[in-house]
């Protein structure tokens, strides 16, 4: 049974989030209280019981609200940082309070060994220690109201009527803001090699035009690994694209924070579809997450979002795959394409996350 129907809610995390602000809150005051009456044993269980559960529904809504953002289409690249903030607040705010409970309990426990309540100088450490649990719970829950009130996050809106198609563009072009556009059409050829930089991941791989660019898109036949990069060095980022693969055999991916074919991040789509996210540094690959996201069509939609240690990989507008690791240095952001065939490219983008 379906703990949401017959209501509004989207995910469990709403209706879990206020319980660790209001319980973990509780906790201090309840710890002041025993404190400053000393023998109000009720006090001192009511404190430790207050922090314990406080930190079980910390763990609770950070494991609900990273399953709803695994759940949402794909976010703008700005809302993905905000995402990525508020999650790295929330987990530190959980372990702060499973950590502290532990604490508490302990010492709980201890003074009922002696025949007494926890002694006062454990309270006073408890509650000193709790201060700065405080700070990270008013700043998780502040970054996770920015998500709904000032990004309108799993906010249910009015379907808008669909604005136009813009008039198509053509090569390269590089916003205020730092993002970078490749939409190939008529004359794009000459691309390669300029404003897209071409490196080969292997001996013997080549690409090249299959003929002239068209209005939707570039065809290049393609033998082993090639990497095509966007200019332009990125910190966060948003990489998607779309690419028509039908008379192509092998994979299909979007690099980030790339610095040399062994060493860069990328999400791919293989034969069979297989999404995969992997890490490679100095030559050693690291598989992030796989994900089995079956045939997606001969036209495919991709996209890697990279937050500090966040990354994740959709496929139509959909999340395939999320994993962690280290933040990478800069880099640059493309394509990848690793197999025999022919590809057209109808666009590639980075945005900074920042």
């Amino acid at each position: 049974m379906d703990l949401l129907s017959g209501t509004s809610l989207p995910n469990l995390h709403p209706a879990l989030v206020h319980f660790p602000v209001a319980l973990l809150f509780v906790g201090a005051l309840a710890e002041a209280g025993a404190l400053a009456v000393r023998r109000a044993a009720w006090l001192d269980r009511a404190a430790a019981a207050a922090w314990s559960l406080g930190a079980a529904s910390a763990v609770a809504a950070y494991l609900s609200g990273r399953r709803a953002a695994d759940g949402l289409p794909l976010p703008a690249p700005e809302v993905q940082a905000a995402i990525g903030r508020h999650a790295d607040a929330a987990f530190w705010t959980a372990t702060a309070a499973v950590l502290l409970a532990v604490v508490r309990l302990a010492l709980l426990y201890a003074g009922a060994r002696k025949g007494g309540d926890t002694h006062p100088a454990g309270r006073a450490v408890v509650l000193a220690a709790s201060l700065p649990l405080l700070a990270l719970v008013a700043v998780t829950a502040d970054r996770g109201g920015a998500l709904v009130f000032r990004h309108g996050v799993a906010v249910a809106r009015e379907n808008a009527p669909e604005p136009s198609a813009p008039a198509p563009r053509s090569g390269v072009t590089i916003d205020e803001d730092g993002a970078v556009a490749w939409e190939p059409g008529p004359g794009s050829e000459s691309d390669l090699g300029s404003a897209i930089a071409i490196v080969t991941g292997g001996p013997g791989a080549s690409v090249r035009p299959a003929g002239v660019g068209e209005a939707q898109g570039l065809a290049l036949d393609v033998h082993g690994r090639i990497f095509l990069l966007l200019p332009g060095r990125f910190g966060d980022v948003q990489v998607d694209a779309e690419v028509e693969r039908a008379r192509f055999t092998g994979r299909v991916g979007l690099v980030h924070h790339f610095r040399g074919p062994g060493d860069f991040g990328a999400f791919v789509l293989g034969p069979g579809g297989t999404a995969r996210l992997v890490d490679e540094r100095d030559g050693t690959v690291e598989e992030l997450d796989e994900a089995t996201v079956g045939e997606p069509g001969t036209t495919v939609s991709l996209a890697v979002a990279a937050h500090g240690s966040h990354l994740k990989g959709y496929v139509g507008g959909d999340l395939a795959a999320h994993g962690h690791t280290s933040a990478p240095p800069p880099g640059r952001t493309g394509l990848w394409l690793d197999g025999e065939g022919r590809v057209t490219i109808r666009e590639v983008r980075a945005f900074p996350a920042d």
